[in-house]
């Protein structure tokens, strides 16, 4: 069973107002962890827009390309957060 904290959630009132945060909302949409809104914000914020949309294409395109193959993604979540880790890794004076 998975818990959230309802701090990190987005309120289902929410309309995003900038870039950034309507980014950050497609990107939540999409891995359907508006749970976790906060840390996709923070990705977005950490590396900006136009990053964060190209590490989200890459990992979208790389996971239908797996979709049928027996090295599909299991956890696109997990997915998308370790290679959001390696581009901090790669750029951490830059980004951290």
């Amino acid at each position: 069973m998975e818990t959230t904290n309802k701090k990190y959630s987005l309120n289902s009132k929410f309309t995003p107002q900038t870039e950034e945060t309507s980014t950050a909302l497609d990107i939540a949409n999409f891995f359907q962890d508006t749970n976790n809104y906060a840390f996709y914000r923070s990705v977005v914020k950490k590396i900006g827009v136009s990053k964060s949309l190209q590490l989200f294409h890459e990992i979208k395109e790389t996971i239908n390309n797996l979709k049928n193959t027996k090295k599909k993604v299991l956890s696109p979540k997990k997915y998308f957060a370790g290679a959001y880790k390696k581009v901090l890794e790669k750029f951490g004076k830059k980004y951290g």
